[in-house]
């Protein structure tokens, strides 16, 4: 009887562990899935959030890229949408960050995060002062719309076109077919004369004739230039000059002066015309134009 009853208690000690154990099992394996799929839910979160904001940063440049692609000029918003993009990047991976050191930190490891986020700060703004000094001539410049990419422009001593406008700096393709980069807290600060913004062309041009030659005939000469001129449509009359200016070691002086509506191959086509004209009108009258030779 002792026998039986010794093992009936020990079957029923085991029974009770195993079952006790089952239970231990089956309460730690909902904590540690609970845990996984917590971990689990915040990066994926956090990875949905990136790719979110990245697509809709890269969907506004792309859209702003093709409405002003067809247009010649470019203005502010061709600059900050791209530049501001990238910042929004920057920012959001940053805040993601933040947010996944808040969710798996008690606070410890955020304060180290921030700290050394606001010490590299500091020294990139240390390192960028000329970056930001021409960043903020840059705003200047769009705002005042001084400029635009395709622009002839005269920058203190420098001439040329403008081929593009950055953050930093300001390309002018010369003359001699040179780039030519300058600072853009340089650009602002200098004078700047936009040539394409004129509405007339100045276009002046010197004729010298033989100092022997019949007055009559030279006045007659000027009053026929001034005619032809004058009925010109891309001619401003009220500032047209032609005139007999005087007399120098280089013969009598005929000036023209016309401000032609037009800008560049129109200025350079009319001064071409006009010389030919005036050649025309001196062979017909007979006089004798001098040259240096």
């Amino acid at each position: 009887f002792r026998r039986v009853l010794f093992r009936s208690i020990r079957l029923d000690a085991r029974h009770q562990g195993v079952a006790a154990g089952e239970q231990v099992f089956e309460a730690q394996l909902p904590v540690r899935a609970a845990g996984a799929l917590y971990t689990f839910d915040k990066f994926l979160l956090a990875a949905a959030i990136i790719w979110a904001g990245v697509g809709i940063a890269d969907f506004i440049r792309l859209t702003s890229a093709r409405r002003t692609e067809s247009s010649r000029r470019k203005g502010f918003q061709d600059l900050i949408v791209p530049f501001m993009c990238r910042l929004f990047k920057i920012v959001l991976v940053v805040a993601v960050l933040i947010y996944l050191i808040s969710c798996f930190d008690e606070g410890a490891l955020m304060g180290r995060f921030l700290a050394g986020l606001g010490v590299v700060g500091l020294a990139v703004s240390l390192a960028a002062q000329d970056s930001i000094k021409n960043l903020f001539a840059t705003m200047l410049l769009f705002a005042d719309k001084s400029f635009a990419v395709g622009d002839k422009v005269s920058i203190g001593n420098h001439e040329g076109t403008v081929e593009e406008v950055g953050f930093r700096s300001t390309r002018l393709r010369t003359r001699d077919d040179s780039v030519l980069i300058l600072p853009n807290s340089t650009v602002a600060g200098g004078t700047i004369d936009n040539q394409a913004m004129r509405v007339h062309q100045r276009v002046a041009i010197q004729f010298n004739f033989d100092p022997t030659a019949s007055p009559n005939a030279l006045l007659e000469l000027q009053q026929k230039a001034n005619s032809a001129l004058a009925e010109k449509s891309e001619v401003d009359v009220k500032r047209l000059e032609v005139s007999l200016h005087g007399v120098s070691e280089k013969g009598v002086e005929l000036r023209v002066a016309a401000y032609v509506r037009g800008k560049g191959e129109k200025a350079r086509a009319f001064r071409q015309e006009v010389t030919l004209a005036i050649l025309g009108l001196s062979q017909d009258l007979g006089l004798k134009i001098m040259t240096d030779s």
